[in-house]
């Protein structure tokens, strides 16, 4: 086409029809030329006529380089004298249909061509954002829209002048029209705007906008644009918004417990090098009140500002953890997310409250869509723990100590250690559990958790270390333990595939108090449990306290096979193998090739018993050998014990023991209940009951002996409960070939001497010296005893020895230490007479003394027969002579 102009037509016009017309095909062209050509090319018609006209098909218009083309013309070219115009029907600008379009120079031949283009697109938002983009608009707005994103529709109306001899003086007048359009600006600062209508009007030099109505998060928003006198764009709005949004628009972890609907109001300005937030609300943090600003820091950083107060039952509602029951008071904090235009978000937030009524400072820093750290510290009375359910630890610990915590997250992953130097804490738990005030024992409890599990791993000193692995119940989402040890003597080691063990070395430590300990925190697998039920033991004992007890040095190494229990036991004291079945009330084999029961401690100490038989209704079933059995500092033979669980009592069907001096045999009963009863039966058979007394105990009361006794006893209360003050029960005696020792007074010995009346010479004129001083040996020793409350009594205590024959009977009452007996004392004389006269008078008259004795049956022994009454206190008893045998109440 532009070959075709005439050469009157400035180089301008012609280089613009050059370039801008490209492509195409014409259609029904019409060229018509009239007049005088001197005056070619006729403009207004003067002097002739000059017209081209043609239908254009498939023509591309590049109006201006620095704008955007008309593709796929649908439309007309007309040339008239000096008037060129380009009309489009149909054509697309970027992807957009335009309605019309207009391009037209009035006059081709002035030295100064105007280019008028004027047009309307209608289309995508997309698409009008996009042509706008790639305009010299963008230039004109500091390009306000190139990041925008949008759905739905607009209509732009254009209108350029354009001087083709100094196209930078281009005059611009826009309207773009947005038809229910969502915008977002592509980076963070403005939320998302839908639903947006109203005239957006541009020129080359200003930006506008009045009563643009949207939709902003949720609620109704207004703006206004405006271009200030230094260029800068600025948005004044303000609406009602649901602030639950935010998180979607900052992604911040803190916004994501954001709500409530609220108004706000905000300003933006935007220049070529700065965006310029200020917005202002209220929001709702876990339900209660926040102020919330966002504005823009000068190196272009976005600063979200938070300032709130929040209390224990939000949080609660929000972190369920038992260690918010510390605090006293609402937190009250502020701080900022700061989110640069390049590089990691950071926060900043700073907080007091108290903690155990202690004031407690927290800081908050790090990335929150990175690593995000919380730093307190603070100070706690022990007893305070009782809030927490720690009470036994309370019982045991007095003082105050300082702390300090960090919780640290990244990403589904929260760990929060505690440490603490416990200065200022005094422990009074034994050895080696024990601290002053002074005393600094390091302490560290670490928390981590990710996703659905938790591990919690704790360090005192190198007391003890415990770890434990956590999983969330299905039902309820609590942390319920699934696996843990629990290490004595530093820190915990790996932990085990399942189940919950113990291990390590504890030295010096009372096992009775532990096990009360245990039971008050160990707890079972259940909801928020802290520990499982121990199915594994791999421990050494040094110098432990069991019992009332010290025992030596002693691996226990123990396993849970299903229900079954397998343990086993090394060291000084005990050794062999132990299988506990728990079901049915429990089941206990041991088979030990050692069992010492060390010596127990000193008079006045309290003991305690080695079966707690206080829950008699969970004593279990027992069977028990030692093959070597040891107690009282003696070793005292083979032990065993069969007891089975039986209905509401527990029955010893049998136990034995067996030693080179004696076996003692039984059986008994053991009833539980409001009025517990205890009953044995026992059978002592002795070839040498000195020496077995000596062995369980009691040296130095006879020598030799051997024989039985059997006996019933009874009494109310539990096996541990036995006193003689609450027994009842029969013995008998069959002994033979013994002696009874020479005693020292007091305690036990006191009693023996009364019984073999080592007191008698002293206390009478006759001389027994011979036969009681020494001790008194018997040939045979018999009787029957009763015993009622600790009172003894016996009607036929029969000793009858070389020397002698002494019979007994009456009562020994041994809580008051005094007795009520008669003695009938008989010297053996008579076959010393008979001796004698065999000597003097010759066998004959030897042999009709010893025939006259038994046929008189004894006169003579009976002749010298006393008697006795033995009254008063052990220590002092009070013995008076009865006479002869005449009228006694004492059997022969």
């Amino acid at each position: 086409m532009w070959r075709y102009l005439p050469l009157q037509i400035s180089p301008a016009a012609r280089g613009w029809v050059q370039a801008a017309l490209v492509g195409g095909t014409g259609r029904h062209v019409v060229f018509e030329v009239k007049g005088n050509l001197q005056q070619f090319p006729f403009p207004q018609d003067q002097g002739g006529k000059f017209r081209v006209s043609a239908q254009i098909t498939d023509a591309v218009l590049r109006y201006d380089p620095d704008w955007p083309a008309i593709t796929g013309i649908q439309g007309s070219l007309a040339i008239q004298g000096g008037l060129l115009s380009v009309e489009a029907t149909e054509g697309l600008i970027l992807g957009s249909k335009i309605k019309s379009a207009r391009a037209r120079i009035p006059d081709l031949t002035q030295g100064d061509e105007q280019l008028s283009v004027t047009g309307e697109v209608e289309g995508s938002l997309n698409d009008g954002l996009n042509f706008i983009s790639k305009s010299p608009v963008s230039k004109f707005i500091n390009h306000f829209t190139d990041a925008m994103q949008g759905m739905g529709m607009g209509h732009l109306s254009l209108s350029l002048q354009i001087p083709l001899r100094h196209a930078r003086d281009t005059q611009i007048k826009g309207d773009y029209q947005f038809l229910d359009a969502s915008i977002d600006d592509g980076e963070a600062g403005i939320p998302p705007i839908s639903q947006l209508q109203g005239h957006l009007l541009f020129t080359e030099k200003l930006l506008s906008a009045q009563g643009l109505a949207a939709t902003v998060l949720g609620g109704p928003a207004v703006f206004e644009l405006s271009t200030q006198p230094s260029g800068v764009i600025r948005v004044v709005g303000h609406g009602s918004a649901d602030m639950a949004g935010l998180f979607k628009v900052y992604h911040q972890p803190i916004l994501m417990d954001v709500s409530g609907k609220q108004n706000w109001k905000g300003e933006f300005n935007f220049s070529e090098k700065v965006r310029d937030i200020r917005l202002e609300s209220q929001v709702a943090y876990l339900g209660e009140p926040v102020t919330v600003r966002i504005s823009t820091l000068k190196d272009g950083t976005l600063d979200i500002a938070l300032k709130g107060n929040t209390s224990q039952s939000s949080l609660m509602k929000r972190y369920p953890n038992a260690l918010l029951k510390a605090l006293d008071s609402a937190v009250d904090w502020n701080g900022h997310l700061l989110i640069p235009a390049s590089g990691r978000d950071e926060v900043n937030i700073v907080g007091t409250a108290l903690v155990f009524q202690e004031p407690t400072k927290l800081v908050v820093s790090g990335a929150p869509r990175g690593k995000l750290q919380t730093d307190l510290s603070g100070k706690v009375a022990i007893s305070a723990l009782r809030r927490l359910g720690y009470g036994v630890l309370a019982e045991h610990a007095k003082g105050t100590t300082g702390w300090q915590a960090r919780i640290e997250q990244e990403g589904a992953r929260t760990q929060m250690t505690i440490t603490s130097s416990l200065s200022g804490v005094a422990i009074d738990l034994p050895e080696p559990f024990h601290k002053s005030t002074q005393e600094e024992v390091p302490f560290t409890l670490n928390w981590t958790t990710e996703g659905n599990a938790r591990q919690i791993n704790g360090v005192l000193g190198n007391w003890l270390g415990v770890r434990v692995a956590y999983a969330v119940l299905v039902k309820g989402g609590v942390f319920q333990a699934r696996r843990g040890v629990i290490n004595f003597g530093g820190g915990a080691a790996i932990l085990p595939p399942g189940g919950f063990i113990v291990t390590g070395t504890l030295r010096r430590a009372d096992l009775d108090l532990w096990k009360k300990m245990s039971s008050d925190i160990s707890g079972d697998v259940r909801e928020g449990g802290f520990f499982g039920p121990i199915t594994g033991v791999s421990i050494n004992l040094e110098d432990t306290h069991w019992t009332g007890r010290t025992w030596g040095t002693h691996r226990v190494t123990a396993a849970q096979e299903g229900s079954l229990w397998q343990i086993q036991i090394r060291g000084t004291e005990a050794d062999g193998e132990i299988t506990w079945l728990p079901e049915d009330f429990g089941r206990v084999r041991a088979h030990f090739t050692k069992l010492i029961i060390p010596v127990a401690p000193v008079e006045n100490t309290p003991t305690v018993t080695l079966v707690d038989p206080s829950a008699q209704k969970n004593m279990p079933s027992v069977d028990l050998v030692a093959e070597r059995f040891g107690a009282f500092g003696k070793a005292l033979g083979r032990l065993q014990l069969i007891g089975v669980r039986d209905a509401g009592l527990w029955r010893l069907n049998r136990f034995s023991l067996e030693s080179p001096q004696a076996t003692v045999e039984g059986d008994g009963r053991w009833t539980g209940g409001p009025t517990p009863q205890t009953q044995a039966n026992l059978h002592l058979k002795a070839s040498d009951l000195g020496k077995f007394l000596a062995d369980i105990g009691y040296p130095g009361m006879v020598s030799r002996g051997a024989g039985e006794v059997r006996g019933q006893i009874n009494w109310g209360g539990n096996p541990q409960d036995f006193t003689l003050l609450r027994t009842t029960g029969q013995f008998s005696l069959d002994l033979h070939d013994g002696q009874f020792s020479k005693v020292e007074p007091g305690g036990a010995g006191r009693l023996i001497g009364l019984l073999s009346l080592q007191t008698l010479p002293r206390r009478i004129t006759l001389d027994f010296n011979d036969i009681f001083s020494d001790g008194f040996a018997f040939d045979t020793l018999s009787g029957n005893i009763s015993m009622g409350l600790g009172v003894l009594s016996t009607h036929d205590f029969d000793m009858t020895g070389p020397a002698a024959r002494v019979m007994l009977s009456g009562t020994v009452n041994i809580p008051t230490e005094t007795t009520d007996l008669r003695a009938r004392v008989s010297p053996a004389v008579g076959n010393s007479v008979s001796l004698a006269s065999t000597v003097i008078g010759g066998p004959i008259a030897g042999a009709a003394s010893y025939l006259l004795q038994k046929l008189l049956k004894n006169p003579i022994d009976k002749a010298l027969t006393y008697e006795y009454a033995i009254e008063g206190s052990w220590e002092d008893p009070k013995i008076k002579p009865l006479g002869s045998s005449a009228g006694s109440a004492i059997s022969p």
